[in-house]
């Protein structure tokens, strides 16, 4: 068809104006998931870093955190979630998203700040991005069980370490030292965590408040 002709053809024009309505219209439409809800904050704590240094609450600040129970040796359930966390920091990287991990050890008895380190170098983890945390094992657990909502154990028996290990779980934190999620370490959990991460890292993940 000759140009001029094709400039007078109605469907031409009609077509053209559906193409533009439809970019157009797009950014209106696309789906916006929801930002993860705030569930509680992190319980003020002090450990041991694999550098040895002092690792407190506040130190979260300002940054977006994965955090799981995880032990320098990992059978079972406890490999699962430390290939999880070895996963996300290598997409987080890929993607160029400030998001580190935090994993806390659930057999401090025996990982001290130099196990701590050679794990972690064992696994090439970013010591920038990757935080392993040991301590006196009630404050570990305290801080477990802060992180999973456990019930508290006045008898100090332990068990919250061994239970969070089973359940083989990735926990949210957003910038602000709140908690935003809580997600499985299996293939589904895994992807679910990245993309709720970086959404709070992007700032679009902004607080919305649980109804109490």
């Amino acid at each position: 068809m000759e140009p001029r002709r094709l400039l007078r053809n109605p469907y031409f024009w009609g077509l053209l104006i559906g193409i533009a309505g439809v970019h157009l219209v797009r950014p209106l439409t696309r789906y916006e998931p929801a930002p993860p809800p705030v569930l509680h904050g992190v319980p003020d704590f002090t450990l041991s870093a694999a550098s040895g240094e002092p690792f407190r609450t506040s130190d979260l600040n300002g940054r977006v955190y994965i955090a799981a129970v995880v032990s320098t040796a990992c059978p079972g359930a406890c490999g699962r979630v430390r290939d999880a966390l070895v996963k996300l920091q290598r997409g987080y990287q890929h993607h160029g998203a400030d998001i580190c991990v935090l994993a806390i050890t659930a057999t401090p008895e025996s990982d001290n700040p130099a196990a701590l380190r050679r794990a972690r170098d064992a696994i090439a983890a970013d010591p920038e991005r990757w935080t392993w945390l040991t301590g006196p094992a009630p404050r570990v657990e305290a801080l477990v069980r802060g992180l999973f909502a456990l019930p508290p154990d006045p008898a100090g028996t332990g068990d919250a370490l061994l239970l969070a290990e089973q359940l083989a779980g990735l926990v949210l934190i957003d910038r602000d030292g709140l908690v935003r999620g809580r997600y499985a370490s299996d293939e589904l959990g895994v992807d679910e965590a990245f993309h709720r991460s970086r959404h709070v890292a992007s700032g679009r993940g902004g607080r919305k408040q649980t109804r109490g």
